[in-house]
């Protein structure tokens, strides 16, 4: 088993694009326009995801806003931003999340329930060893208690 590491200070401005000129706004101001929707592309150390119809997260280290006079809503979010990383990191989550995350590909995006709440995660190229993971801030404490113990668990029982 491998060391595994939490990453709880994660510096990250989100917005959330929503309207009919979010690809034009997001193409305008040189970000990356996912095709295909539940997909991400990387920019920068953060992520641009296509999340349904006319609707785009924006994940960045400097805070974004579209040019003025675009059609679509900036919607600031203040979501909490973590990242697991490590040889195991899929092992460790299969314990908060019913999904396979082996299967995501690296530059893979997926919105899904991690320890009973809705969370956004993402296989970043430059970090394949681990996830980014976001949620709601009013759950980020407890989103953050419960994979800190997932790792304490693991590392214990590495040391076994």
């Amino acid at each position: 088993m491998n060391h595994l590491t939490l990453d709880t200070d994660l510096r990250f401005a989100v917005c959330e694009l929503v309207g009919s000129g979010a690809a034009d706004a997001l193409r305008d101001a040189g970000l990356p326009v996912p095709e295909t929707e539940q997909t991400a592309l990387p920019y920068g150390a953060g992520l641009v995801a296509f999340t349904g119809r006319n609707d785009y997260l924006v994940v960045t280290t400097d805070p974004w806003t579209p040019p003025d006079g675009t059609p679509p809503w900036c919607l600031t979010r203040s979501d909490r931003v973590l990242r697991l990383a490590g040889g195991d990191w899929d092992q460790a989550m299969r314990q908060l999340c019913p999904h396979d995350l082996r299967q995501l590909p690296e530059g893979g995006w997926l919105a899904a329930a991690v320890a009973g709440i809705t969370a956004w995660l993402y296989r970043h190229p430059d970090h394949p060893d681990g996830i980014l993971l976001g949620c709601d801030p009013s759950y980020g404490a407890y989103l953050d208690a419960m994979l800190t113990a997932v790792v304490r668990d693991h590392d214990r029982l590495a040391e076994d």
